[in-house]
């Protein structure tokens, strides 16, 4: 009988569990920004991140900040990413290096240290 208690009290609990768990996809999916900039911080990776060679993420190189603070814009009928990371001196374009890239829309970006916008 207890045993049928202690896994009838686990259900509950684990059922709470995954409709009080908070949304994942706190921001909107980098498809529906539309004309607008979304953060988007988990599209990329660093390159010494796990998953950074073997998943569809974007690697980021030479970013002083991470993977914190990035602002994108996708456009599905071109396929192309428009990313900007925001710094300490205002917003830093991200360079798609598309002639080293293996994957054809261009996996490798690296951070613009130069001319650095108020606003993307």
């Amino acid at each position: 009988m207890k045993r049928i208690v202690v896994a009838g009290a686990s259900a509950v609990f684990l059922g709470a569990g995954v409709l009080l768990a908070p949304s994942a996809a706190a921001d909107p999916p980098i498809e529906q920004c539309g004309q607008y900039f979304c953060p988007c911080p988990d599209v990329f990776r660093l390159p010494t991140e796990l998953d950074a060679w073997t998943s569809w993420h974007p690697v980021l190189f030479n970013s002083p900040y991470g993977r914190s603070n990035i602002y994108c814009h996708f456009s599905p009928q071109t396929g192309y990413l428009d990313a900007w990371q925001q710094g300490s001196d205002g917003y830093h374009q991200l360079y798609n290096v598309q002639n080293l890239s293996s994957a054809s829309m261009g996996k490798l970006y690296v951070w613009n240290a130069d001319a650095p916008r108020e606003r993307p």
